[in-house]
């Protein structure tokens, strides 16, 4: 894990599957449920407190699995996912009363066969996040950007099949 260029931490993650059938990224703070429908890649939820799954959550909340060039695509996600707590209970409160009043979109589009840019925004609080993944056919993920914040999938956590 990067912040602005600098190693600060690193994840070791396996992928899992549940008692219902479902594929999880496992870490040692929580989980990350994903899934692959309707030619698309998902995530699904996440449990337990791993900021780095959660950016992962943010960066990958779908994606269709095939390259179309020009292709561009949206989602909503839960505002937890980028607000603080006061701001997403504030929030839930408010789309009580009118639902979506506050809701935190994501959009994405592929740059090229290898890569998805995104933009993750809520215009009620002003928050936008930039995200970029680059992706590789026999290793998938090999990095995962949001905002100052990188992802890398190293050689030692592939087996070294470079």
């Amino acid at each position: 894990i990067f912040l602005k260029d600098e190693k600060i931490d690193t994840l070791s993650i396996k992928v899992k599957m549940s008692e219902f059938s479902t594929y999880y990224f496992e870490s040692d703070k929580g989980r990350l449920y994903f899934g692959k429908q309707y030619g698309n890649f998902y995530c699904y939820s996440d449990e337990g407190d791993d900021r780095y799954l959660r950016m992962m959550f943010v960066a990958l909340s779908t994606m269709p699995i095939a390259h179309v060039p020009a292709t561009r695509w949206r989602d909503n996600i839960n505002n937890s996912m980028i607000l603080g707590r006061w701001q997403a209970n504030t929030a839930s409160l408010l789309n009580s009363f009118y639902t979506d009043w506050v809701s935190t979109v994501a959009e994405y589009r592929y740059l090229d066969e290898t890569t998805v840019s995104g933009r993750i925004h809520n215009r009620f609080y002003g928050v936008e996040l930039k995200t970029r993944i680059k992706l590789d056919p026999v290793d998938r993920f090999t990095e995962i950007q949001v905002a100052d914040y990188r992802m890398v999938l190293t050689k030692e956590q592939t087996g070294d099949r470079h």
